[in-house]
């Protein structure tokens, strides 16, 4: 017997999981996706043989008994999963040729960067400790919301954590500038701040980072980001669930303050007892619902919190053989170098010759990326369709020139040439200012927003609730998975019913 009946708008990874969970709990469920591919941002593209990717660089929850593994188990994401462990997060080297690796193996990391700054002992030691505090920190997910836990729940969570928690509060309020303001040396101050090519960061994000990596807990999924994507569309499918795409979601229906499904564009209605909002928070909130549930909060944190940059990727197809180099270097440019129109400080690049189905047999896939503006790219594709592929080809060329310091040589065997622009982002997804993973994990944000991330709920509005990127600081795939799970607690919740996991 149906428990009712659920929409899902979105179809990226928090829409596939909510859609999973929501079905596994006897709701029929359907998820409306203006695109014609599951995913949103986690995404493959195929390009004359060569298959470049969007989304995943490390997959956190992969490694058994991890924090989100039990989660991702029930997404049935991590069936017949091939993981490829990285050794390092990257290389950092700047435009004088100084670099540091930050090693997977935090013991490796210290004993090399003093090797090479023998009076840098105290920051290397901070960074040591703080990562693997960081670990130990996130090694546990809630099983329910925060907003939903009882007086019993929050004080078990609380007796779990407090050991961690004066070092997480030390660690939200620091940002990637103190990271790198306890390094004496200029140089390596500078390769710190961009540790992580994004100095806006907060240092949370970095040493947890890290944390992950030395757990053995930041893997490539085999087969990329779009592989990984479908196992999502399977296991919702094969629980009874419903996908319709190509149907963009123009407005949540809502009567009485309660929702009560939505209108696409095609101005088809399609009534349901409960909404999943799992699409762009901005859209969902102000044209969707035409910010009529928006109080002083939520407003609030739309204008104050600041989003991810939006990016440009460039993506390479090389006749050339890269599984013996390392597989991700952020290059640090000269001080005003520009790439496109923006001033740009540096460029993040790897490759994936690790996994032999990305590219034909000799040759490999390189990508690239950097932050950008969203209106100029915007602006140029809506009014100069020409001029603006011109500027991607321009930007190819460049970014092309800069990734030569990782891999010389590389520019005469570059076979494909991908541009992605803001515009990109923007066209395929409809993200709030192109942004690509929502809210920066900054300190600003969090003093902002909270570690409870941005309501799910909306004050006033019934039978809604949303899920994703934008109701959780930071993004990422493990932010898909956590709030999918609790829109469906949620829902059931509101129901009184009880909760069942994906078996």
């Amino acid at each position: 017997m149906s428990a009712g009946t659920v929409t899902v708008v979105g179809g990226g990874v928090a829409g596939l999981c909510s859609g999973i969970y929501a079905a596994a709990n006897g709701y029929e469920t359907t998820i409306f996706e203006a695109h014609t591919l599951p995913g949103g941002l986690c995404t493959s593209w195929n390009r004359q043989g060569y298959t470049f990717d969007g989304c995943i660089h490390w997959f956190v929850g992969g490694k058994p008994g991890s924090g989100f593994r039990r989660m991702w188990d029930e997404v049935g994401a991590t069936e017949g999963i091939s993981l490829v462990p990285h050794d390092r997060l990257s290389t950092v080297r700047d435009a004088d040729g100084n670099e540091l690796t930050l090693w997977a193996d935090l013991d490796r990391l210290r004993r090399d960067g003093l090797a090479t700054w023998p009076g840098e002992g105290r920051g290397f030691d901070e960074v040591v400790r703080g990562a693997r505090a960081m670990a130990r920190t996130g090694s546990s997910v809630p099983d329910t919301p925060p907003d939903m836990m009882g007086g019993f729940d929050g004080l078990k969570m609380l007796v779990k954590s407090a050991p961690s928690l004066a070092k997480m509060r030390k660690y939200m309020n620091m940002s990637m500038r103190d990271v790198a303001e306890q390094f004496h040396d200029p140089a390596l101050r500078q390769i710190m701040l961009h540790a992580i090519n994004e100095p806006r960061m907060g240092a949370m994000a970095f040493l947890g980072t890290m944390g992950w990596f030395e757990a053995g807990d930041a893997n490539w999924v085999g087969g990329g980001s779009l592989g990984f994507a479908r196992k999502l569309e399977r296991r919702f499918l094969d629980l009874g669930g419903e996908i319709s795409y190509g149907s963009r979601v123009e407005r949540i229906l809502v009567e009485s303050d309660r929702a009560v499904g939505v209108r696409l564009a095609d101005g088809s209605e399609h009534r349901a007892d409960h909404v999943i909002g799992a699409a762009d928070g901005h859209a969902t909130i102000f044209e969707m619902l035409d910010g009529r549930y928006a109080d002083d909060r939520v407003r609030n944190l739309y204008d104050k919190l600041e989003p991810f940059s939006s990016l440009i990727q460039v993506s390479l197809g090389v006749d050339m053989d890269l599984s013996q180099e390392p597989w991700s270097y952020v290059l640090l440019l000269e001080d005003g170098s520009q790439v496109g129109d923006r001033t740009t400080t540096s460029v993040w690049t790897h490759h994936y010759a690790y996994d032999p189905t990305m590219a034909p047999a000799g040759k490999s896939c390189v990508t690239a990326i950097l932050g950008a503006d969203l209106e100029p790219w915007k602006q140029l594709r809506d009014t100069d369709r020409a001029a603006y592929e011109a500027m991607k080809a321009s930007v190819g060329q460049e970014v092309i020139s800069i990734v030569e310091r990782a891999y010389p040589g590389i520019g005469e065997h570059v076979e494909v040439v991908d541009v992605a622009t803001p515009a990109t982002y923007v066209r395929y997804t409809g993200n709030w200012k192109g942004s690509f993973e929502g809210w920066l994990l900054s300190p600003e944000n969090t003093q902002v927003a909270g570690m409870g991330g941005l309501p799910r709920r909306l004050p006033g509005l019934s039978n809604f609730v949303m899920a994703g990127q934008w109701v959780w600081p930071g993004g990422g795939l493990p932010s898909g998975v956590l709030t999918g799970r609790w829109a469906a607690q949620t829902i059931c919740a509101d129901d009184s019913r009880s909760f069942v996991a994906p078996a």
